[in-house]
């Protein structure tokens, strides 16, 4: 089950959405108390992830060679987990919420090739515009039934490049992969003129340390282990930590009830965190691994609350507003619905349907539109020859 017992499928209208009041503030709907700072707590965040990273990165030193496929992918497993647990830490930093901030999240993004102010700035964005349709960043925004409208009319049907990348993106278990587009995209961080001029020493610093990365370190992995030793050690790991950047950010906001709303068209910012925001629970060692990132919403309701608090927020707010939220549980069943059934969100109906059935329905309004302009094409033809005729 994709929701928990007692969940309302709310905000499938405007009207619906009134149900649930203003978003009141922090202070009031969680205690204070879980808004401490706990050095413990920081200190294990950072040496839990590491520790399994060790572990992972010793066993493939220990066996070196001779290690055999299975091994090198439970490590990397263990290590892009475990980096993916780091990353968490990382994003506190940008979100200003570990202390030290800036020299120990640069640090932790370094290996991931992302860049600390331009990840602070697009998520800052996501938390100002949860849910809106075409304002929400790229990396949580859907394909909707317009945009894929527009590209068909562009390409002149299904077909093409960009039709066939979409549909590989979209339909398959690359879509579990799909933040390595994101990472991509961030790149465009590094044109300056997306920032105001007072940041540009900021902007360039935060892009100086993936950038020594990239040019310093990955030369030494491939120097010391060959190509093999690259893939094992840093772009299996690497792919393992897009896994799960890619499925806490898709499962966050994607659910056949969830809507996305556009500005002044029923969008509010407390209903689209509270109730547009799925909780994905996990194996608990596994949230601990991975830092709680999968407790979203405490944090997009109070943006001040330390990681560590997270699942007790999440319970606070179980209590308080059980009958607005979603949770979703690990599962096959929740990856396949996510691959094969919520593909493209459909702005009329407000909820996600298979592409190739957008695709047909698209192409049958195309042909009708096409013989609706022949037939006018035909009757003005008629009606000039039938005026000629007269002269």
């Amino acid at each position: 089950m994709l929701h928990r017992a007692g969940v309302k499928r709310i905000l499938l209208c405007p009207a619906s959405g009134a149900l649930f009041p203003s978003r009141p503030p922090p202070t009031q709907l969680l205690p204070q108390a879980l808004f401490a700072f706990d050095a413990r707590a920081a200190v294990a965040a950072v040496a839990v992830p590491l520790a399994a990273m060790a572990a992972g990165y010793g066993w493939l030193w220990y066996m070196h060679s001779i290690a055999p496929v299975w091994q090198q992918a439970l490590c990397a497993a263990l290590i892009g987990t475990g980096y993916a647990g780091l990353f968490k830490v990382a994003h506190e930093c940008a979100m200003m919420r570990f202390i030290p901030q800036a020299a120990l999240g640069t640090l932790l993004m370094a290996p991931a090739l992302y860049s600390l102010p331009s990840w602070r700035l697009h998520h800052l964005h996501h938390l100002l515009h949860t849910n809106m349709l075409w304002q929400d960043v790229w990396g949580w925004h859907p394909l909707t039934k317009v945009e894929l409208a527009d590209e068909m009319v562009r390409s002149g049907g299904s077909g093409g490049a960009a039709m066939a990348a979409a549909r590989l993106v979209l339909t398959t278990p690359i879509k579990l992969f799909a933040s390595v587009g994101h990472w991509l995209r961030s790149w465009d961080g590094l044109d300056l003129r997306h920032f105001h001029p007072a940041s540009y020493v900021e902007v360039l610093s935060g892009w100086a340390a993936p950038l020594a990365f990239a040019g310093l370190v990955l030369p030494a992995v491939v120097s010391a282990g060959g190509l093999s030793g690259f893939v094992s050690c840093y772009l299996a790991p690497w792919l393992v930590f897009h896994f799960w950047l890619s499925v806490l950010s898709l499962t966050a906001h994607t659910a056949p009830h969830i809507p996305w709303r556009a500005e002044g068209d029923g969008w509010d910012a407390g209903r689209a965190a509270v109730a547009g925001t799925v909780t994905l629970r996990l194996p608990r060692p596994l949230e601990v691994l991975l830092n709680n990132a999968n407790y979203m919403l405490p944090q997009a309701v109070a943006p001040g609350l330390p990681m560590w608090s997270a699942p007790a927020a999440y319970a606070v707010l179980a209590a308080r507003l059980g009958p607005y939220l979603t949770e979703a549980s690990m599962s096959l069943k929740l990856l396949t619905n996510h691959v094969t059934r919520w593909q493209i969100y459909d702005e009329e109906a407000h909820t996600y349907r298979p592409m190739e059935e957008v695709v047909d329905e698209i192409e049958a309004d195309l042909q009708q539109l096409a013989a609706a302009a022949q037939q006018a094409q035909q009757q003005l033809a008629a009606q000039d020859q039938e005026a000629r005729a007269q002269q």
